[in-house]
Parts: structure tokens; C-alpha cells; sequence
């Protein structure tokens, strides 16, 4: 039987649960310009949108951003450290990085 989870959940937390069982973990990542701008275009391209995230986190787009780089670099970390499958996704389009995924979820080269 298998699991797919997507979303987001470190290396070092999926380890913990119990029965162990075999796992493999892939990082769909962009490089931090492309983040923050992803981020700014989509997340944080309102003025509503900067104060839900106010009143949720108490921090603005930049904290967050800052934040959230230094979280990916721990995650990056993380993944290699299983031999995990780090997917470079900065200059794809949404249908290249579901291409891309595909490999890897069925193995092929």
C-alpha cells in the first residue's frame, strides 16, 4: 500500500511515526527569487490578503518571505539527507513541474 502526501512535512518529522515504513521524499523547490515573486504575485498581491496574513502569523510579506527562505533551506537539507528527489521547478510552467513529478512518482528515467 501507498501514501502520497502532498503538501508539506519534513524528513524528520515523517520519520518519527510509527511503523516505520519504507519512504521517499521529492521537494518541489524554485530558487528563493522565484519564491519570493511567486509569493508576492499570488499570495500577497492584495491588501487583504497582507492583513489576513498579519492577523494569522503577526508578520508582513517580507518577514514571511524571510521566514519561509530560511525554512526551505532546512527542508533542502532534510530531503538530501534521505537521498530524496529535489525537483527544480524556478523556470517551469505548472504542466512541466506535474511532468517532472510524474517521473519521479513512477520511476522512470
Amino acid at each position: 500500500k501507498s501514501t502520497l502526501v502532498i503538501g508539506l512535512i519534513y524528513p524528520s518529522e515523517a520519520m518519527k511515526m510509527e511503523p516505520q515504513v519504507p519512504t521517499s521524499f521529492c521537494l518541489l523547490d524554485a530558487s528563493d527569487e522565484k519564491l519570493r515573486k511567486r509569493l508576492m504575485g499570488k499570495r500577497f498581491s492584495t491588501l487583504e490578503q497582507i492583513a489576513r496574513l498579519k492577523q494569522a502569523t503577526n508578520q508582513n510579506p517580507e518577514d514571511f518571505i524571510h521566514k519561509n527562505k530560511l525554512l526551505m533551506k532546512k527542508l533542502r537539507k532534510e530531503v538530501r539527507a534521505t537521498n530524496g528527489m529535489i525537483i527544480d521547478t524556478t523556470n517551469d510552467t505548472p504542466e512541466k513541474t506535474a511532468t517532472k513529478t510524474l517521473v519521479w512518482l513512477l520511476g522512470k528515467p
